[in-house]
């Protein structure tokens, strides 16, 4: 296990009242690979919230990869304090940090499983779009780990 911080690479992080800061270490080096300054070519300083990495009572099925013991997967619903349900197709910030971050998530081999967001729906590096799975993350980006 690791926890993560209040920053990754100068990145700003916030966190959803009730997450759990303990997480898969693969999880975390996913991370630290991806959020990086240069999401988005303005230079403007980022913030990203995760809404979810393990929390008891949260909308997630126990069998999600969210929970203990697993930890493996997290969930980042906001840039600089904008919802992606409401931002994600007006702002072109949310845009490009949002692309940015899931396609750099697909090139964390072996590592990556699941890369859920408005961008992408992808499992294991294949296109993965059961109705269900689109639906819920058009409001955030949801990665996993193996």
């Amino acid at each position: 296990m690791a926890t993560i911080g209040s920053a990754i690479n100068g990145v700003q992080l916030k966190f959803g009242v009730g997450v759990d800061l303990e997480l898969d270490a693969s999880l975390l080096a996913a991370l630290e690979q991806i959020i990086r300054p240069d999401l988005t070519t303005t230079g403007t300083a980022l913030e990203l919230y995760v809404s979810s990495i393990s929390e008891t009572g949260s909308a997630h099925s126990s069998t999600s990869r969210h929970y203990p013991p697993a930890r493996k997967a997290l969930d980042i619903s906001r840039i600089n304090g904008k919802r992606m349900s409401l931002f994600y197709e007006s702002d072109a910030l949310v845009q490009e940090v949002t692309k940015n971050l899931q396609d750099r998530f697909e090139l964390q081999l072996p590592a990556r499983r699941e890369n859920f967001g408005p961008y992408l729906q992808k499992k294991l590096g294949a296109v993965f779009a059961p109705p269900s799975i689109v639906q819920a993350h058009r409001s955030h980006i949801h990665f996993s780990v193996n």
